[in-house]
């Protein structure tokens, strides 16, 4: 493999880059793993002798699986993410340890199924690099890769006690508003209602100075 051929299974890829890197992609650019060699590599070759090396432009190997001695064997992009090399005999003998996370559904679906912000983000990083901001955790836009950062503010507001009240109060669905007695809100009074709601909190202040 050159620079920009890939393997392409499913929703990833393992992409020998024009920059001399090896690595693995989630759906779009989510990295989940690379050989660390950018700027050095210019080819993978999967050998005959089993091993998987990259080579600089001068030939010499910068990166390599280690799994020589295995005749026959073979590099696997599977659509779980893992990037794999077969033996001639089908057992995997290297392996990139990305595979897909079994997602169990929408839940939590939302920052308020963590205790907290910590709690929250290796969740999100877990998830995020085979599904995406499944559970919608990353409301910044553009998003910047921390999760329920509100959730992370106001938990100190509340002394890191569990959810605080003001991050319920972020999620609650305003109460209806109660009219006070004689405030009907299809009285004809309304005005001069409103008009003594008012004097009840300026004349304290005026008494006060006084």
């Amino acid at each position: 493999m050159h620079g920009n051929e890939n393997l392409v299974a499913g929703d990833f890829r393992a992409a020998m880059q024009s920059d001399g890197n090896f690595a693995v992609y989630g759906a779009g650019t989510r990295l989940r793993w690379a050989a660390g060699v950018s700027g050095a590599g210019d080819r993978l070759v999967m050998q005959t002798d089993g091993n998987a090396v990259i080579y600089s432009a001068g030939r010499s190997a910068r990166w390599q699986s280690g799994t020589s001695g295995n005749l026959g064997a073979r590099m696997v992009m599977q659509t779980d993410g893992n990037l794999d090399i077969y033996s001639a005999g089908g057992g995997a003998i290297w392996q990139t340890n990305t595979s897909r996370p079994s997602f169990r559904g929408n839940n939590p679906k939302d920052c308020r199924g963590f205790r907290s912000q910590a709690e929250a983000q290796p969740w999100y990083q877990t998830y995020f690099l085979a599904y995406g901001d499944i559970a919608r955790l990353d409301e910044n836009r553009p998003p910047n890769g921390k999760a329920c950062e509100d959730y992370r503010r106001l938990s100190r507001i509340g002394r890191n006690e569990g959810p605080s009240p003001e991050w319920g109060r972020a999620f609650a669905v305003p109460a209806p508003r109660r009219a006070k007695p004689g405030c009907s809100p299809v009285s004809t009074k309304e005005i001069s209602c409103r008009s003594r709601e008012m004097s009840m909190i300026i004349l304290p202040a005026i008494s006060t100075i006084r």
